[in-house]
């Protein structure tokens, strides 16, 4: 029933225009994958030129909304905001079933997963078009797979599973993968002591239990190497092309990673303290936490694991990849962790009204839940809804008619320069042909040589811009179409 009202409330958004950077991105390569096929390690992303490539994630996501829009006959954007709330609803019911597993009582469980699918931070999200939701799903399935082969580690086709689930989310979007290490770390030492391990007696338990430890390893080994051999693969293809050299790995270090100053920095963990709070802990559901931490002290060794895993396994995942998290789609990886952090408290202080069985009780815990934690969540959530609107109301009056233009000047097979302040796929998006953007990062490195012989028929830039001066010099003829808009054409 909570899906289905969930899915109600989503219905308005289900074919929303997603201009955002990411989610234009990720559009982006769908949109090539239905014109042009399906190519899982040659997908086109078409933004710096020849070889028309900026392969980041492995495209599973995009392959799904692109068989999806196939399969339905709808739009890719209709198609790809589907995908993402399968991919959600999918992700709070492997939620749902590795809190049943942790904690005494289904109600628990239940209280945690209506937490993950109506909070604003993950409502609003889980429409988006993303992969994130798609590697959390992946991290969350392995947990709980991983669960279930620990208790019986004889079942092969669970560990081989596990390691399915383990490795496609680590090649989704590897910054989710971190959550997992901590929950693993603690079900694995537990499964040590519930099969008679001993320090004492440590080799013999390596000889009698080999395919238990075998697959434990494999489950750590196999996404490290399939993440490393798609990272080599996606920086070969990136160094092919000078223009998207500042995209690989090693040029991305800091941007991902952060610096040990800054992992080191209580001011920058605050800010993440801070956006976790608005992001998760709304209103004043910051007491609900304190409430899951206080009930720790009494409760089960199973259910402080799942806490020490929700508290400790976010900040391992902000730490890994520090820098990310001034993002705001990076915090969907603990989004999990944080609804049960918030869940665990709530299902407390309902089981105790329900226990009292008195009608003000109940009353005044709904005006007082209302008033500090609903109200806020609504408010929040039109906050998000704002900022996504004046952001679509900004692209589609800035950059819709201008694609549309040069979509009508470019021929299919036909591409388009456009000079950009910063790199957002919106033009490539709209005019639905392949662009090579010109930008403050990259335009030292332009020559006409760069553009010679690759049939380019539309430039978009501002006429007074030097960039645009510079680009149309490289073409035997130009003319005007529009404000900001030339057709181009390189033949004698």
């Amino acid at each position: 029933m909570n899906i289905l009202i969930s899915i109600i409330g989503h219905w308005p958004w289900i074919s929303e225009n997603s201009w955002g950077w990411r989610p234009a991105q990720t559009l982006l390569t769908t949109y090539w994958f239905k014109l042009e096929g399906i190519s899982l390690f040659s997908y086109q992303t078409p933004l710096f030129g020849p070889p028309w490539q900026v392969p980041f994630e492995f495209p599973l996501y995009q392959a799904v909304s692109t068989i999806m829009a196939n399969l339905s006959s709808i739009n890719i954007q209709t198609a790809s905001h589907i995908t993402s709330l399968v991919i959600f609803y999918t992700s709070a019911i492997f939620l749902f079933l590795i809190c049943n597993e942790y904690f005494p009582d289904i109600f628990i469980a239940c209280a945690i997963f209506a937490v993950y699918i109506w909070f604003p931070f993950t409502f609003f999200y889980s429409n988006e078009i993303l992969i994130d939701f798609m590697a959390l799903t992946f991290a969350l399935g392995f947990i709980y797979l991983a669960i279930k082969w620990f208790k019986k580690p004889t079942n092969i086709s669970l560990g081989i599973l596990a390691i399915l689930f383990v490795s496609l989310g680590s090649l989704v979007k590897i910054t989710t993968t971190p959550i997992i290490v901590i929950p693993f770390l603690l079900v694995f030492i537990r499964s040590l002591k519930d099969q008679g391990f001993t320090y004492k007696e440590s080799l013999s338990f390596v000889n009698t239990h080999k395919t238990f430890l075998t697959f434990v390893i494999l489950m750590a080994i196999i996404p490290l190497s399939l993440t490393f051999l798609w990272t080599n693969h996606a920086d070969s293809i990136k160094l092919s092309n000078p223009f998207t050299v500042f995209l690989t790995s090693i040029n991305l270090k800091d941007w991902n990673y952060g610096t040990i100053s800054q992992k080191l920095n209580l001011k920058y963990w605050w800010v993440f303290i801070l956006n976790i709070k608005k992001y998760f802990f709304v209103g004043d559901s910051i007491f609900l936490v304190l409430i899951s931490l206080g009930l720790t002290i009494k409760a089960s060794n199973k259910v402080r694991e799942i806490i020490i895993s929700s508290l400790f396994g976010s900040m391992l995942t902000i730490f890994i990849f520090f820098n990310l998290y001034n993002q705001i789609q990076y915090y969907i990886a603990i989004s999990a962790f944080m609804s049960i952090l918030i869940g665990y408290g709530l299902s407390w202080i309902i089981k105790i009204i329900r226990r009292q069985n008195r009608v003000w009780l109940t009353l005044l815990f709904i005006i007082i839940f209302g008033s500090t934690v609903i109200y806020p969540c609504v408010e929040e959530f039109k906050e998000y809804r704002n900022i996504i609107n004046s952001y679509n109301v900004y692209f589609e009056s800035g950059y819709t008619a201008i694609a549309q233009k040069a979509r009508k000047n470019t021929p299919i097979d036909g591409y388009i320069i456009s000079i950009q302040d910063t790199w957002i796929p919106i033009i490539a998006l709209l005019s639905e042909r392949k662009v090579f953007i010109l930008h403050p990062d990259n335009r030292e490195l332009f020559t006409c040589d760069i553009i010679n012989g690759i049939n380019y028929r539309t430039v978009v830039g501002s006429p007074d811009s030097s960039d645009s001066k510079k680009v149309l010099s490289c073409f035997n003829h130009y003319k005007q179409l529009d404000s900001g808009i030339f057709s181009v054409n390189q033949s004698p």
